[in-house]
């Protein structure tokens, strides 16, 4: 693992596809076999966790979401509402990303702002492809999410049916082709699958990539085939795990009785009118789906050659963890639901109950995840929270990160404001576009708040 210094966050190498600009003591795990492709789990927290106690019961299905030790951003009347024009929105980015995508050599980019159920402003810049140079478009360019999938395999395990998956049994009560080894005395639930804290250790690189015999494996072959090792009783620590997300999304596959990408499209993508995003390699599309699939470029770092990448290198065996093909456009109605209660275009996806259960701050152990201010962090169900130094609001996120594709995905529910990132240059330093905007919107639209700080 190494570190890089950008100016706005620590971004600490590790992991698959993940979150944002993370704390510097926080167990991670690489996930790809080249130094050309470590991602990191990137966060950047602040906000304490605090000592409130609740319990959840999600929808009528009686799925019982544990007692969480938590304190969200605070609330008062003197909280101001941020007034942004989406003309603003594309004024500051259209002076913003030209420039840096010329600096850090990146084809194309695409960026989609929500606010209060509505889209307040998309725009696709530069490239999809550099070969083909097909200019990238908000609703047509399909695009890696990469981790950011593990929000919607979250959501998804929220919305099975009453009785077949509960969040606090052993796992093992659902597996028969393998079993989670009984390595320590309390046992691996959902909700440490979902919140990082199931004590797994993933294993190297090269078995998260579909390919070659990888790629003919079914969810449950790869995950009883390439089981981690449990170093950790559940709750010790957080060590974020792509493994753990593709175990939860395998769950969703058992209790559904359909293969884990069907039971997404029907059962969230398509209620969300997210009718071309999908779980399925870009080669198991129709022809004219894998057509407007992005085609990314990756390298190692400034000065090192780039690598136009062939289209399947961005395929994952995890696929909970890691395959949305997404748009711009369709990203904005899963964020749309986050921030109003599960509901989208007037169908709910997920009661308000479990939809706050899912974003409620999972007590994290004490001194991990602690960045230089000395503020703690929280993650909930397949999502995180943090907070920039400075601003007084904390975000709830995921962000993603591979060879040929960068995303983030940063929610405000306080003021009921998101937004999606995406860029088609992989490779540590593009991170650094990604954590300048964040910066730069910060610095821009969300600095004149009023509250009370997080951390």
């Amino acid at each position: 693992m190494r570190d890089m210094v950008t100016s706005a966050y620590t971004l600490v190498r590790q992991s698959l596809c993940c979150p944002y600009p993370m704390a510097s003591n926080i167990a991670a795990t690489s996930a790809d076999a080249s130094p050309a492709s470590i991602s990191a789990l990137d966060l950047d927290p602040c906000g304490r966790v605090g000592v409130t106690r609740r319990q959840f019961v999600v929808g009528a299905s009686a799925l019982l979401i544990p007692s969480r030790a938590f304190r969200a951003s605070p609330k008062s009347a003197s909280v101001e509402q941020w007034d942004i024009p989406g003309q603003d929105v594309e004024k500051l980015l259209d002076e913003f990303l030209p420039s840096k995508m010329k600096e850090y050599e990146v084809p194309g980019a695409l960026f989609a702002m929500v606010k209060e159920g509505k889209k307040l402003f998309a725009k696709g810049y530069g490239v999809a492809d550099i070969k083909t140079e097909k200019p990238v478009d908000p609703e047509q360019t399909l695009v890696r999410a990469y981790s950011i999938s593990k929000s919607f395999t979250a959501t998804a395990a929220m919305l099975v049916e009453a009785g077949k998956l509960s969040l606090t049994e052993n796992v093992n009560r659902y597996l028969e082709l393998f079993k989670v080894p009984d390595t320590f005395h309390e046992p691996v639930t959902l909700v440490h699958l979902l919140t990082h804290t199931a004590g797994f250790f993933d294993t190297g690189n090269d078995t998260l990539l579909a390919r070659g015999k990888l790629r003919a494996m079914s969810l449950g072959e790869w995950l009883k085939a390439y089981l981690p090792p449990r170093k950790k009783p559940v709750g010790a620590e957080v060590q974020y795990s792509n493994f753990g997300t593709s175990l939860a999304g395998y769950l969703v596959e058992i209790a559904s009785g359909l293969p884990y990408a069907e039971y997404m499209q029907q059962q969230v993508l398509n209620p969300l009118g997210m009718m071309t995003s999908s779980f399925l390699w870009p080669d198991q599309l129709p022809a004219s789906s894998e057509a407007r699939v992005a085609i990314g470029d990756a390298r190692i770092d400034v000065g090192y050659p780039i690598r136009h990448l062939t289209p399947n290198e961005g395929d994952f065996a995890n696929t909970p963890a890691a395959n949305l093909l997404t748009t711009a456009e369709e990203m904005t109605h899963f964020m749309i639901a986050h921030l109003n209660g599960g509901e989208y275009g007037g169908r709910r996806l997920l009661s308000a109950t479990g939809m706050a259960a899912m974003h409620e701050p999972y007590k994290l152990p004490v001194n991990h995840w602690v960045n230089a201010s000395n503020m703690k962090d929280d993650v909930g169900y397949g999502f995180f929270w943090r907070g920039i130094k400075d601003h007084r609001f904390r975000w709830l996120f995921h962000s993603g990160g591979w060879d040929g594709s960068i995303s983030d995905m940063e929610l405000q529910p306080e003021h009921n404001l998101g937004y999606f990132f995406w860029s088609n240059q992989g490779g540590d330093d593009h991170r650094k576009l990604r954590a300048e905007l964040n910066a730069t919107l910060a610095d821009h639209f969300f600095a004149g708040c009023s509250g009370e700080p997080t951390g």
